[in-house]
């Protein structure tokens, strides 16, 4: 069964989120707008969760997290579009009973780490 879930600021969480994963990289220094070669531009367009498994009772043991994003990577100096990617997804799985059991607001922002990791890793596998 999938729901669709809101998130007030999750932008905001995604955008800091990557921009944290660029710095821990180090591959590409993060610069202002003006002064960047690169610009990524991005935009959130989805957040699902799904069940993944049932106890005896029929009760939920564990869901998947699923953040999607569009996003597209310009060169600055020539204006030319490097990459777009739409709905691209970051997941996580979490079990909500037993010993290792998290909240559904801890597993967002897993998801969300997850995305920026694949964030980066699409932008720097070019070089």
């Amino acid at each position: 069964r999938m729901t669709y879930l809101y998130q007030p600021g999750l932008e905001n969480d995604i955008t800091r989120s990557a921009i944290d994963e660029f710095i821990f990289d180090r591959f590409l220094e993060i610069q202002t707008k003006s002064g960047s070669a690169l610009l990524m531009t991005g935009e959130l367009v989805d957040l699902q969760q799904y069940s993944l498994s049932y106890d005896n009772d029929d009760n939920v043991e564990e869901y998947r997290i699923e953040v999607f994003v569009n996003l597209k990577l310009y060169n600055q100096i020539t204006g030319k579009l490097m990459w777009a990617e739409n709905r691209f997804m970051g997941q996580t799985d979490y079990p909500v009973s037993g010993p290792n059991a998290i909240t559904e607001s801890r597993a967002l922002k897993n998801a969300v780490k997850d995305l920026s990791k694949r964030i980066v890793e699409r932008t720097v596998e070019a070089w």
